[in-house]
């Protein structure tokens, strides 16, 4: 028969064990600037901290970068309007009929990229794994529009990053330059590598 002094000391003891079980923390945008060396010429890379390990990721070439924490900025130089951001987000809670932490289709977070002035929104393409992030596949949806009377596509690929964030990576330019700029962009996501 156990005796409540027993018992107390295992709970005590369990207590103590989970105490010294890392919390995993969440990845984060704080990035710390760093380069690589390939042939004499520095690479640019940024490290963002996730949990136990970072991660590493090297930007395209010569683009501004902005912001920390759940949102990071890429602009490239000479192409005014072109910008791609990564967003992370909290996995919602499952609602009727979904699993937990289920990733939003990029459709429905697309129009909460596109600014106010929207009009002539037209569907342009859909795709499948653009890019795979530690063997989890993304799906992305561009779509055209116009504002400010000037004519943009803006590409989304939502991606499920970890058991409670997802990514969004979203790319917007000038219709004539959206090409190399979502190539440039979906090119840069092939460098994301966990250390």
């Amino acid at each position: 028969m156990k005796t409540a002094s027993h018992t107390f000391r295992l709970l005590i003891a369990a207590t103590l064990a989970l105490a010294t079980v890392p919390i995993a923390k969440a990845l984060d945008f704080k990035a710390t600037r760093s380069f690589r060396m390939l042939e004499g010429v520095k690479i640019p890379l940024l490290l963002f901290p996730d949990g136990t390990r970072e991660i590493r990721y090297e930007p395209p070439d010569r683009w501004e970068i902005a912001g920390e924490g759940a949102t990071i900025s890429f602009r490239p130089k000479g192409l005014a309007m072109a910008e791609l951001k990564l967003i992370l987000s909290p996995k919602a809670p499952a609602r009727a009929g979904e699993r937990a932490g289920q990733v939003p289709a990029p459709g429905e977070v697309l129009n909460a990229h596109l600014p106010p002035d929207a009009t002539k929104v037209e569907p342009v393409s859909e795709a499948e794994n653009p890019f795979m992030l530690e063997n989890a596949g993304s799906h992305e949806a561009v779509l055209a529009f116009t504002s400010g009377g000037q004519r943009y596509r803006i590409s989304i690929a939502t991606c499920d990053l970890n058991p409670t964030q997802w990514l969004a990576v979203v790319t917007t330019a000038f219709e004539r330059d959206f090409e190399e700029v979502r190539r440039a962009a979906i090119g840069s996501m092939f460098s994301w590598q966990a250390l």
